[in-house]
C-alpha cells in the first residue's frame, strides 16, 4: 500500500524549539506505523538558531535568514509530491504569506495549518514599529482560510480561526505522564523551588502577567527558598526583587515524549494517558487531555 506523503514546514531546525517539539516531532516515529510517509523541512539552519537570541551577530543573522527564504524556494518543488503540507505557525518568520499562497492557490496543496498561541496578536513583547510591520501578524487570517484543515491547542484559538475556516479542530499540547516522568527526589530538600515552563526568549514578557503572585507563593512554599521557571534554555528567577534570564546551555529535546495525541487530522488512535499544556493569549495553563474546560490553572 503506498503512503500517502506529508511534508512538514517548521520554523527551527530539528529538536531545538518547545512549540515545534510539542506539536509535531514527539509524533513522527509514529507516522510510518499509520500509513504515512513524512519529511521535515526547516526554515532556519542549526547555526542561525544558535545565534538567533545573542547579541551581535547581526550580518550573519540576516544572511541566515535569507538563506531560509530560498530554502522555502527549494521547499516548495520538493513538496510538489505531497499529499498533504504541515505548516506550523507560518512558512516564513517574516514577510506577507507568500509560501503559504503559492501552495495553496499554484501547487493546489491540501495545508494542514497548526499554531498553539495566538500569533495573529502583536504580542505584549516591546517590538517597534519596523519589526510588527515585518512581522506581517495580519497574515494569520489569510493562512487559516487558504488551509485545508486547522489545528490549534485551545478554544481561544479556534474560535479566532472558525472565523475564517470552518474545518478547525482543536488538538491540545500533550504528553504522555506515564512515560514522560520527573525525577524522583526528596521534595522537603533542597533551597529551590523550580516549575516547568514551555516557552521561549521572546515570550518571557509572559511571565509579567503573574509576577505579583510569585512573592506570595513564595511565603506559602517557604520565604528562604527561589522559585525559578526553568524550560530548556531558559532560567527565570521569580523570587528575587528584579527578574533575572538567563541563557542556559541548550540541551536536546527529550527522545521519550509522546509521539501521538488524538489525531483527527490522519486519523488513527490516540493514547489514553496524556498531560496537557494549552496555551491562550500568550499565556500557558494546564489541563486534562480528555476534558478541555477543567483543568489545572
Amino acid at each position: 500500500m503506498n503512503k500517502k506523503k506529508i511534508y512538514f514546514w517548521v520554523p527551527y531546525p530539528q529538536r531545538s524549539a518547545p512549540s515545534q517539539r510539542f506539536r509535531v516531532e514527539q509524533y513522527l516515529p509514529y507516522l510510518p506505523q499509520n500509513s504515512f510517509s513524512y519529511t521535515v523541512l526547516s526554515f532556519l539552519d542549526a547555526y542561525t538558531w544558535s545565534i538567533l537570541y545573542k547579541k551581535g551577530y547581526r550580518v550573519k543573522k540576516f544572511l541566515g535568514m535569507v538563506m531560509g527564504f530560498f530554502r522555502r524556494i527549494g521547499h516548495l518543488f520538493k513538496s510538489a509530491g505531497a499529499d498533504y503540507v504541515f505548516i506550523l505557525r507560518e512558512a516564513a518568520p517574516v514577510g506577507p504569506p507568500v509560501f503559504e499562497w503559492l501552495l495553496s492557490k499554484i501547487f493546489r496543496k491540501k495545508i494542514i495549518y497548526d499554531f498553539d498561541d495566538a500569533i495573529w496578536i502583536p504580542g505584549g513583547e516591546k517590538m517597534s514599529w519596523r519589526k510588527r510591520f515585518f512581522k506581517s501578524t495580519w497574515k494569520i487570517k489569510y493562512i487559516i482560510h487558504w488551509a485545508y484543515k486547522v489545528s490549534c491547542g485551545n478554544q481561544f484559538l479556534f474560535s479566532y480561526a472558525r472565523n475564517y475556516n470552518q474545518n478547525v479542530i482543536i488538538l491540545p499540547t500533550g504528553f504522555d505522564t506515564e512515560r514522560i516522568k520527573g525525577k524522583q527526589r526528596n521534595e522537603t530538600n533542597g533551597k529551590k523551588v523550580i516549575v516547568g515552563w514551555t516557552g521561549s526568549h521572546t515570550t518571557l514578557h509572559n511571565l509579567e502577567e503573574i509576577g505579583q503572585v510569585i512573592p506570595e507563593l513564595k511565603k506559602e512554599i517557604d520565604d528562604d527558598k527561589k522559585i525559578l521557571l526553568a524550560e530548556r534554555g531558559v532560567l527565570v528567577d521569580l523570587a528575587g526583587k528584579k527578574a533575572l534570564a538567563e541563557r542556559a546551555e541548550r540541551n536536546k529535546a527529550d527522545p521519550e515524549l509522546l509521539d501521538r495525541r488524538q489525531d483527527s487530522l490522519f486519523r488513527f488512535a490516540p493514547p489514553q494517558r496524556i498531560f496537557v499544556l494549552q496555551r491562550g493569549q500568550g499565556l500557558h495553563c494546564m489541563r486534562t487531555a480528555n476534558n478541555i474546560d477543567a483543568g489545572l490553572r
